[in-house]
């Protein structure tokens, strides 16, 4: 499928030399009232090589319909139904050809201009892996805070997981050396894939907000918080955290699982106020 419209302006070659390609997959499945942002978000971009997958898992709602009106602007989509979030990243990471990858969620955005500043990161810094900032939003998109990363330290990282996945980039080298995600794990494969990598890959991180991670009660964060951090537990120890893993662990089943018991509360009576 050809990533333009009919009659739409094709870039010269020239202008895309100093540009990577940039790869971009989108898991999707019954998002339908957050996916068209997400595929706005990154198709305009003006991003002048990008390569947009969008891997739906045989969604009941109108994503398909959604996905179809942008179709002739996708490298490639497909609905079918899949094992979960997990193996349709990797499904369509199994067909990138860009430079640079990512996977941005059907209820999330990127910020604008995060290709074009990405890109300039990468041939700048040299670095394999370009991670920033990203805004909590609500159902509706408003911002409610701004959570920081920090610069790396692979020591912190494994007792704190301080990169936030819609605004990470990686090089396709990793996918090539390391592999794809862990498909066992439905909530922290993303974590394992950081620090799986973190032995040998170079990590940059940019005080600029790349992302926009929506927070509501469908989304795992707020629906099944015990469970990813028990995930989360369990990666720690793999990568070597050892005892420091169950502490952070029971630390939160008793102080800090309240707070985010009280989050869903709010998202909950937030959603029935929806019209």
């Amino acid at each position: 499928m050809s990533n333009s419209q009919p009659g739409e302006r094709q870039p010269h070659e020239q202008e895309m030399m100093p540009y990577p390609k940039i790869s971009i997959v989108t898991p999707s499945y019954n998002q339908g009232n957050f996916l068209e942002d997400t595929v706005r978000s990154v198709l305009e971009q003006g991003y002048p090589n990008l390569e947009y997958i969008i891997i739906d898992g045989g969604s009941t709602d109108n994503s398909l319909d959604i996905i179809k009106k942008y179709s002739k602007r996708l490298a490639y989509y497909v609905s079918e139904r899949d094992r979960g979030q997990t193996e349709a990243i990797n499904k369509g990471l199994r067909r990138i050809t860009g430079d640079v990858w990512s996977y941005l969620c059907s209820d999330d955005t990127l910020t604008d201009g995060t290709l074009r500043y990405c890109a300039e990161q990468f041939r700048t810094t040299g670095a394999d892996i370009i991670y920033g900032n990203c805004n909590f939003v609500t159902v509706d998109g408003i911002v409610s805070r701004v959570k920081h990363a920090r610069p790396f330290d692979r020591a912190q990282l494994l007792l704190d997981n301080f990169i936030w996945q819609p605004s990470v980039f990686l090089k396709r080298g990793l996918l090539d050396e390391f592999g794809y995600f862990d498909e066992s794990l439905r909530y922290a494969m993303d974590y394992e894939y950081w620090l799986r990598v973190s032995r040998k890959a170079t990590f940059n991180y940019v005080n600029r907000t790349l992302s926009n991670y929506r927070l509501h009660i469908g989304s795992k964060t707020i629906g099944s918080t015990l469970e990813h951090v028990n995930e989360a537990r369990q990666v720690k120890k793999k990568y070597g955290a050892g005892f420091r893993a169950d502490w952070a662990y029971f630390n939160f089943r008793f102080w800090g699982l309240h707070s985010y018991r009280a989050r869903r509360l709010l998202f909950e009576w937030l959603a029935r106020r929806k019209p």
